[in-house]
C-alpha cells in the first residue's frame, strides 16, 4: 500500500492578485477570475493538491457575489484545472499544468475524478501475454508479452476505485528507466503514461460489482460500479494501452468529452 500525495495545503487568500470587479468591463466577472487562475497555475503561484479558500472567502476578496465565485469554479472545474472534493474543499488538479491547453484532458480517471481525497493507492503488477481481444486492439501478435497493473485507490481507508492497465512490455521498456522501482511505476501509472497519449477511445457503462470479469480486482461494496474503458493511443494514433476503471458511482465525477494533453510549443 503506497500512501497518496500528503496532506493538502490551504492557500492564503492573500496569495491572490486584487481584482477591482466593479470596473466596468466588458468581459464578465467570471470570466475574469477564470482567467486570473489559469494565469496562476500556468506560472506555477499555484500547485496541484493545494487546497482553495472557500467561495465566501474569494466573494467577500473580490468583492463579488458567491455566485460568481461558483460559476468561475465550475468552469475551472470544467476545464480541469480545479477538482472538488467531498469534505476537502476545491483543489487544484493534479494535471492542471501549463504544458496542457485542451478541455478536459486525459489522465488516470481513478485518481483524477474522485470527488473524495484519495488518501492511499494499492500497487500491484504481474506478466501476462496478449489474448485475440487485446491482440486486435492493440495491434499486437498473439501472446505478445504484456503487464497488467492493478491500481487501488483508497480514501479514509474506504475502497472507492480499481484501475486494471494493460501495457505492452515493448512500450514499458521504452518508457520506463530499466531500474524503476515500485514509486516510479506508480508515478508512471497516474501521470507519465498520459504524456504520451493525444487520443483516446472511451466507453462508460454501468454494472454488477459480481459482474467484473477479473476477480483478482478488490470488491466494491456497493450492487452497481461505473465501468470506463478506454484505449489509449499516441501521436502517430497507434494504440498504446488499455485501462479499465471500476469506480464507485458516488465518488466520481466523469467527464464526457476526453482530449489528450498537448504540449503549448507543439500544439
Amino acid at each position: 500500500m503506497t500512501e497518496a500525495r500528503g496532506s493538502r495545503k490551504c492557500v492564503a487568500v492573500g496569495r491572490f492578485p486584487k481584482l477591482d470587479l466593479r470596473q466596468v468591463s466588458d468581459v464578465s466577472n467570471y470570466v475574469r477570475i477564470c482567467d486570473l487562475f489559469t494565469k496562476m497555475i500556468s506560472e506555477k503561484n499555484l500547485t496541484d493538491g493545494e487546497v482553495l479558500p472557500g467561495e465566501n472567502v474569494f466573494a467577500a476578496y473580490f468583492n463579488t457575489s458567491r455566485a460568481t465565485i461558483r460559476r468561475a469554479f465550475r468552469h475551472l472545474e470544467e476545464d480541469g484545472f480545479l477538482v472538488k472534493r467531498q469534505g476537502k474543499g476545491t483543489v487544484v488538479s493534479y494535471s492542471a499544468f501549463s504544458d496542457q491547453k485542451l478541455i478536459q484532458w486525459c489522465h488516470n480517471v481513478g485518481y483524477e475524478n474522485c470527488t473524495r481525497e484519495v488518501t492511499a493507492i494499492r500497487l500491484t503488477y504481474e506478466p501476462e501475454f496478449s489474448g485475440e481481444f487485446l491482440s486486435s486492439r492493440l495491434n499486437l501478435k498473439m501472446g505478445t508479452k504484456i503487464t497488467v497493473f492493478y491500481l487501488s485507490f483508497f480514501s479514509e481507508a474506504e475502497l472507492v476505485g480499481n484501475c486494471v492497465a494493460m501495457i505492452p512490455d515493448d512500450f514499458l521498456a521504452r518508457a520506463l528507466p530499466a531500474d524503476c522501482d515500485e514509486e516510479n511505476l506508480r508515478l508512471f501509472l497516474l501521470s507519465g503514461i498520459y504524456e504520451s497519449v493525444r487520443m483516446t477511445e472511451t466507453s462508460i457503462q454501468a454494472l454488477s460489482a459480481s459482474d467484473k470479469e477479473d476477480q483478482r480486482i478488490p470488491m466494491l461494496k456497493e450492487k452497481v460500479v461505473l465501468n470506463v474503458q478506454e484505449f489509449l493511443f499516441d501521436s502517430d494514433c497507434k494504440p498504446i494501452a488499455l485501462c479499465n476503471y471500476y469506480l464507485k458511482s458516488d465518488c466520481y465525477r466523469l467527464p464526457l468529452n476526453r482530449r489528450a494533453k498537448v504540449d503549448l510549443d507543439k500544439g
